[in-house]
């Protein structure tokens, strides 16, 4: 690959929700049974090496009782571990002393559990323009110094991919380029667009985010990368809107690889605690 590969993040964010825990297989949108968690975990590894690229692995804390000791060793062996809070629940649904509680005792859980330093955090639901007051605060006081929760539609004038966090030296929000409809932010470059997209649509919007200051940051989810994946039976009277959702979360899984792989010889893809090295 040539040595002018511009800089670009990857992550890839695991459920907060898993089976029998969190809530039905046969739900509109089914749960993941442990099995098939770490499964597809192992698949996404497999074809990161392959890549040879490297991610943050954004991961709520409940996860460390579901998942088994060889599977976060496996992740932490070469990317970076970090947190989606405790138990995955968006800011939003909680009080500043709750959110407060959650993220730190998710910090502490995931770095007792791999050994290192988790020093970044994304909301389990990204956010748009309305985040709450306390919200980077509390993160500061808990020892992180990356956010990448929020989705930006139009940057500010002068923006070069990261804001300060508070003002805390070296700590920074790494925003996602999103498209705005109405009050609502959509981010554009990750899971399911990453799947259903054709390769130079995805690389026009890379140069997009480029061009408008951002990061290029591409997100992506295990079952992405699930080509096998035994299909789910969602159940009830809105079964036929299951199904459908079913539908669209299995196309394009094949096309992951093949456009990664792609990408790479432009982009080179490292976690998003890369940008604390300047």
């Amino acid at each position: 690959m040539p040595r002018t590969r511009r800089p670009a993040l990857l992550s890839v964010d695991l459920p907060t929700r898993v089976h029998p825990h969190d809530g039905d297989l046969g739900g509109l949108r089914p749960v993941p049974r442990p099995e098939d968690l770490e499964r597809q975990i192992e698949l996404t590894l497999q074809m990161l090496d392959r890549c040879e690229v490297r991610a943050t692995f954004f991961c709520p804390a409940k996860l460390a009782a579901v998942l088994s000791a060889d599977t976060w060793r496996s992740i932490a062996a070469h990317h970076r571990i970090g947190s989606l809070g405790s138990q995955g629940r968006p800011p939003s649904t909680m009080s500043a002393e709750e959110f407060e509680q959650d993220v730190g005792a998710a910090r502490r859980t995931l770095e007792d559990l791999v050994g290192a330093p988790v020093v970044s955090h994304r909301a389990p639901e990204f956010l748009g323009d309305d985040c709450e007051p306390w919200f980077f605060d509390a993160l500061l006081r808990t020892g992180h110094r990356i956010d990448s929760s929020r989705l930006i539609a139009q940057p500010p004038e002068g923006f070069t991919g990261l804001e300060p966090l508070g003002d805390v030296e070296g700590a920074f929000e790494v925003p996602l380029m999103a498209v705005a409809v109405g009050s609502r932010r959509f981010a554009v470059v990750g899971g399911s667009q990453f799947r259903l997209l054709p390769l130079a649509s995805i690389r026009l919007l890379l140069d997009r985010a480029e061009a408008l200051g951002f990061r290029p940051m591409i997100f992506l989810h295990p079952e992405d990368f699930d080509t096998k994946a035994t299909p789910a039976e969602p159940q009830g009277p809105l079964a036929w809107v299951g199904r459908a959702g079913e539908l669209v979360r299995r196309v394009g899984r094949d096309t992951v690889e093949d456009k990664l792989k792609a990408l790479g010889y432009r982009y080179a893809f490292a976690p998003v605690e890369s940008v604390l090295a300047g």
